[in-house]
């Protein structure tokens, strides 16, 4: 059974990671749930976005109230209430020029060229991106996807920063604890800096464990082209670390040689997609389906708005 996350009355705009939204139930309600469904050899997982918060931050002027462009150097914020803050996390305009910034992969599966990451100069020291923002999932370039305020009304935490990162696993540790649940179903998974994923896909998976949870899952939606979708799953692989025979393929092993894989052993991300939209776009093409999702899946496959 798949269950969004509990801790937010809009459950992929969350304010607080610490309360359980009364809109779900109170806690006793939840555990009786969990206890029934584990009676009956069911799982409970749970969706979970893991950099997307509430809409507390706007952009400062000129973009207060319409559509923010990309910036390399990062706009500034405003909060659109002056009584509602974040209490786990905190924007700052102010510029660190030491900053590190992210390794990211590219929709051919590479990492992304010199061209472009030599554009980033620092960045806020700030727990937020605030580069700009885009309508909603579809097919940008990695690092706007990645960095970018969702569908123009989701905060977007750092989370590729150390300590913002922490922050976000212990408290996801917390609900795996507190309402012992089996699993996370990872929204927008591609839209999170790859390398912050398999952290806390390890990290949620040491904590389950450590409860008598030996197979906890992590799977994600999965909106990429399939060379990049290849980076998110297991250890990783770019298409250069492809393997040619599909015999080698199935006899490959976790201790296969670390130059076939883009992380270490022991460091995998996702398990799998749970709506992958490149095949669902290529279903719903092929049996004539096509509606307002379509252009999610032209990563790979040729769109026509005349189809």
């Amino acid at each position: 059974m798949m269950l969004n996350m509990p801790w937010s009355a809009d459950g992929y705009g969350p304010l607080d990671f610490t309360l359980l939204d009364r809109h779900h139930g109170a806690i006793e309600e939840w555990r009786t749930l969990t206890t029934e469904i584990h009676r009956r050899g069911m799982y409970l997982i749970f969706d979970l976005t893991m950099a997307t918060m509430g809409n507390l931050l706007a952009f400062a002027a000129p973009y207060t109230n319409t559509s923010v462009p990309f910036s390399f150097d990062e706009h500034d914020f405003v909060w659109k209430d002056p009584q509602r803050r974040y209490h786990d996390f905190i924007p700052s305009d102010t510029r660190n020029e030491s900053c590190q910034m992210p390794r990211i992969w590219e929709q051919d599966g590479y990492l992304e060229p010199e061209n472009i990451t030599s554009k980033f100069t620092g960045c806020r020291d700030s727990e937020f991106d605030m580069y700009g923002d885009i309508k909603g999932t579809g097919s940008y370039p990695s690092y706007v996807n990645q960095l970018s305020r969702f569908a123009s009304v989701q905060d977007r935490l750092r989370e590729w920063r150390p300590d913002v990162l922490e922050k976000i696993m212990v408290m996801s540790c917390m609900q795996i604890s507190m309402l012992d649940i089996d699993g996370f179903r990872m929204d927008k998974a591609v839209q999170t800096t790859i390398d912050s994923m398999a952290a806390f896909s390890n990290y949620q998976r040491k904590c389950a464990k450590s409860l008598g949870k030996d197979n906890f899952l992590v799977v994600g939606e999965v909106v990429a082209d399939p060379k990049l979708a290849a980076v998110y799953f297991g250890r990783g692989k770019q298409p250069d670390q492809a393997l040619s025979n599909s015999v080698d393929a199935v006899y490959t092993s976790n201790a296969s040689s670390s130059d076939s894989y883009i992380r270490e052993f022991g460091n995998s991300a996702l398990d799998g997609a749970a709506f992958q939209y490149d095949v669902y776009g290529s279903l719903t093409r092929f049996l004539g389906l096509d509606g307002p999702w379509y252009a999610k899946s032209c990563f790979s496959i040729p769109c026509s708005t005349n189809l």
